[in-house]
């Protein structure tokens, strides 16, 4: 994305028709540039958006800088124009990640274990990467990310996994020179009308919550020093292998997380209903 920016950067505008409004195309932008502007129609690229009404790209800086000063003064058949220099937030709002959150992930399969399919993961759960932690075991897959809402991160999640298409929907490779020009002379196959994926039902723990910027409660509002008075708020959650947070143990061996320390304790349980006591 960062490439796109740059390259886009001084050199995009976007483009709104505004009093008279009626019917303007691409087209007729174009002509008017060349006519208006002197930009030549093989140096400008105008695509439709939305909300605003239209995209235009220019190979060159200069002819960019010379549109934009004729915004309000820019009309299409008696439509009024007006240019604006592009951004990536011209068409976003503002939003907040307010939370730090350690998520352990069970049931992650080995050959996902990766920075990008571990980044879209937390895209589906409204969770942004920030670190991927050193494995203990191969139980839990430990990830640090940001997050809009804690409270929302669903405890229970399918993942679905593209199966490989050339394993499936391709025609097995020939070695057999005798039968493979025929293979070669055949029709080629008809594009897939699935996709075959490998679903894996996983288990999202919440192990911390960090609020990086939680006043001190004792902190009054006219407090000259408010803005050093600011803490971490930690919480710390325990979590049992195999079970949903918060049902409880399931088998011999749980984890929990604690303050001090590597973060992640052994427990052995007695039974599901019974006490805890350290191994």
């Amino acid at each position: 994305m960062a490439a796109i920016e740059q390259q886009m950067r001084k050199r995009a505008l976007v483009t709104s028709v505004l009093s008279g409004r009626r019917e303007v195309s691409p087209a007729m932008v174009v002509a008017a540039l060349g006519r208006r502007c002197r930009v030549p129609s093989e140096d400008v690229r105008i695509e439709v958006t939305r909300p605003s009404d239209f995209l235009i790209s220019f190979r060159r800086e200069e002819d960019c800088a010379s549109v934009l000063g004729w915004s309000g003064r820019f009309s299409v058949e008696g439509a009024s124009i007006s240019f604006r220099h592009w951004h990536r937030s011209v068409h976003a709002r503002r939003s907040k990640l307010l939370f730090v959150v350690k998520l352990a992930v069970e049931g992650l399969p080995a050959h996902a274990l990766e920075f990008e399919a571990i980044k879209q993961f937390l895209n589906k759960i409204d969770c942004q990467f920030i670190e991927l932690f050193l494995p203990v075991d191969a139980c839990m897959t430990e990830v640090l990310a940001w997050s809009v809402d804690p409270s929302k991160i669903p405890k229970e999640f399918t993942l679905d996994i593209p199966e490989p298409m050339q394993e499936w929907w391709m025609p097995p490779v020939m070695e057999d020179p005798d039968i493979h020009e025929p293979l070669v002379s055949q029709t080629p196959p008809a594009p897939p009308i699935e996709k075959r994926c490998l679903s894996f039902d996983l288990l999202i723990h919440v192990l911390e919550v960090v609020d990086p910027v939680q006043q001190l409660l004792d902190s009054p509002p006219d407090d000259p020093y408010n803005d050093d008075r600011e803490a971490l708020r930690r919480c710390a959650y325990g979590t049992f292998l195999g079970r949903i947070d918060g049902t409880g143990p399931v088998s011999l061996w749980a984890v929990v997380i604690v303050s001090r320390g590597r973060g992640r304790e052994r427990l052995g349980v007695s039974n599901d209903s019974g006490p805890l006591s350290h191994v």
